[in-house]
């Protein structure tokens, strides 16, 4: 099981739009220099756009995905409900959605989801 990163949803679409701007197609150094955003921030921003199928990285440039060209052009309500189907396709996000719809509000205490999570990424990782 991957880890995600901790990057707003936000950012991601925001740097498909620079993405989109460019021609679909950056130097990953090129587009952090240009930013001026620590490497490590852009790399997390890249690695969560690849998660959701929203962008690739081959090599050492970034791609802008036909799948990420669609959530750009969505609108803000279409562009919600794509967001949130790639979210729930990912296994991990997938698992504690379901265990909060479970729960009474839909809510759990902060010490649950990290027994859960623990116990998920121990058993993911041998």
């Amino acid at each position: 099981m991957e880890p995600i990163p901790d990057v707003p949803i936000g950012r991601i679409l925001g740097l498909l739009e620079i993405l989109d701007d460019r021609g679909g197609k950056e130097d990953i150094y090129r587009l952090a220099g240009d930013l001026k955003m620590d490497m490590g921030e852009v790399l997390n921003l890249l690695r969560g756009g690849e998660i959701l199928g929203l962008l690739e990285t081959p090599g050492g440039d970034v791609t802008l995905l036909p799948e990420g060209k669609f959530v750009l052009e969505a609108e803000v309500n279409q562009k919600k409900s794509l967001v949130k189907k790639k979210l729930l396709s990912i296994p991990l996000f997938s698992y504690i959605v379901h265990y909060l719809e479970g729960c009474e509000g839909k809510r759990a205490p902060k010490s649950e989801i990290i027994k859960i999570l623990k116990r998920l990424l121990v058993n993911a990782n041998p």
